[in-house]
């Protein structure tokens, strides 16, 4: 028993979550993005952001919200 808790106990100490796999609350998603809330529910309804439902909870993957940086807009040069 004390070989299988040793070999557990280096199995916990190697593990390395994928830190953008990490779920983000409204809040933090927000901050993380530096917008309000308003600006956040906004772009989720337009669908810039995903989002899930976990109960009544609204939650991002931090990975959808850092792609949402990333994205380019498209501008057609004329006014």
């Amino acid at each position: 028993i004390r070989g299988v808790i040793i070999a557990f106990q280096e199995i916990i100490g190697n593990f390395k979550p994928n830190n953008d796999e990490i779920i983000l609350s409204r809040e933090e998603a927000a901050k993380l993005l530096s917008i309000s809330l308003v600006t956040l529910w906004d772009l989720t309804r337009k669908d810039k952001i995903p989002a899930f439902r976990i109960g009544n909870k609204v939650r991002y993957k931090k990975s959808d919200v850092l792609n949402a940086l990333t994205q380019k807009n498209k501008f057609n040069g004329s006014r």
